[in-house]
């Protein structure tokens, strides 16, 4: 009976020592369990607060794009606007009543004539073919349907060429009025 008491006792012992270690053992998972919760927290954290700041940065990005591209076409826009006006500009011209517009092409003859350096001696004067019988003065007419409300005085040999039409005024002064056409269209 003492061996079957040593038994006995040593089963309650080897019933302990397992109800420990499988204690220990159940402590020992929730540990680990707890602590790879946290750190599968801590990684989610992470990547959310990362996928978020890439998300930002995508979000500025094309908000930045979206901006830049209707500048653009803004722009596109405005310029349009300001070179139909530029063409109404120099077409409203060519509409001026008979007398009017005869007056402007003598005008802009007369102050290319008063230019002309005499070193390049007499000129040959291109006009629109419907202009040549505008001019009064004496010179040598030369029809030419490119130039239009205007005059061109070129010399003889070709290298010295002087361009007072309507077109190549506005084209001289064309910086100013872009920006006062703009300011005209932006308010």
């Amino acid at each position: 009976m003492a061996q079957e008491a040593l038994l006995k006792a040593i089963e309650e012992d080897a019933y302990a020592q397992t109800g420990r270690i499988v204690s220990e053992a159940e402590e020992a998972a929730k540990s680990i369990i707890e602590d790879a919760e946290k750190d599968v927290l801590r990684v989610r954290d992470e990547r959310l607060k990362s996928l978020a700041l890439s998300m930002e940065r995508r979000k500025a990005s094309s908000l930045n794009n979206a901006r830049i591209q209707a500048n653009g076409l803004k722009l596109s826009v405005r310029h349009g606007i300001i070179e139909e006006v530029l063409k109404e500009a120099v077409d409203s011209f060519g509409k001026l009543p008979a007398e009017d517009y005869s007056r402007l092409v003598n005008r802009l003859y007369d102050e290319l004539k008063s230019n002309w350096p005499p070193e390049a001696g007499r000129p040959t004067v291109l006009v629109n073919p419907s202009d040549a019988g505008l001019i009064k003065a004496g010179a040598d007419l030369m029809p030419d349907a490119g130039v239009s409300l205007g005059v061109v005085f070129t010399s003889k040999d070709g290298r010295v060429r002087f361009d007072n039409t309507v077109r190549s005024r506005i084209q001289k002064a064309r910086a100013s009025l872009v920006t006062m056409i703009n300011g005209m269209i932006t308010g």
